[in-house]
């Protein structure tokens, strides 16, 4: 199964566009406040468990992400601020930036 983002940066790679496919667990969203008062834990443990949850789930989809991190991160950081400035020099377009906010 493909998700319409991982459909898109197939395509691109088809077509021979440089592209790379980034995603990853939002550590700072509401749903991950939310979830974390729900289960009377702290919005860390919360992603800790269900980053490792996403991970099994999009590699049993067979998604194919280049990175999939967590925005707590210094690679997601670094990933999106390159992705930024590439953006802005006009070197890139960047179509979609996702981070995961699902939790369940």
């Amino acid at each position: 199964m493909l998700d319409s983002a991982d459909v898109y940066s197939r395509f691109c790679r088809l077509r021979g566009y440089n592209t790379l496919y980034v995603c990853g667990t939002d550590e700072y969203g509401t749903a991950t406040e939310m979830k974390a008062i729900e289960e009377k834990t702290t919005p860390l443990e919360v992603c800790n468990k269900y980053h490792k949850l996403h991970c099994q789930v999009y590699d049993w989809f067979d998604i194919d992400f280049d990175y999939f991190g967590r925005t707590s991160t210094n690679e997601q950081t670094i990933i999106g601020r390159v992705a930024w400035l590439l953006t802005r020099a006009r070197a890139c377009v960047c179509v979609c930036v996702c981070s995961v906010a699902w939790v369940s």
